[in-house]
């Protein structure tokens, strides 16, 4: 009995925590942008690709529903579209223009992507 209860802690335990995207920031300040992804879990894993049309980050550990955001102010981003993995979600982050460069980190809560 005891064996079949871990089992299911296990099971629980690893896959990806239901989360929501609670917040979503982006700034530019001279050639430097900054973007801001918060959710409600911690993702446990990042992985970035800069694509012709911005960045792409796979975040994995938590689970996104699909969905288009278009940000009032599209300076930086005009659109951020969420695609559902497995184990995770893509995170498309397209800009007007490709950007030169771009790093993104887990921070607590979500992910910091700076952009040049």
């Amino acid at each position: 009995m005891r064996a079949l209860i871990y089992l299911c802690l296990a099971v629980l335990t690893a896959s990806p925590a239901q989360a929501e995207l609670r917040d979503l920031r982006a700034r530019l300040s001279g050639q430097e942008g900054l973007v801001w992804i918060a959710f409600d879990g911690q993702p446990t894993l990042l992985r970035r690709e800069e694509t012709a049309h911005g960045v792409d980050l796979v975040v994995e550990g938590i689970s996104l529903e699909a969905r288009r955001i278009t940000p009032r102010h599209r300076e930086l981003v005009t659109a951020i579209v969420v695609e559902p993995t497995e184990g995770g979600a893509r995170i498309q982050l397209q800009g007007e223009q490709a950007w030169a460069a771009s790093e993104a980190e887990l921070r607590q809560g979500g992910v910091l992507v700076r952009v040049h």
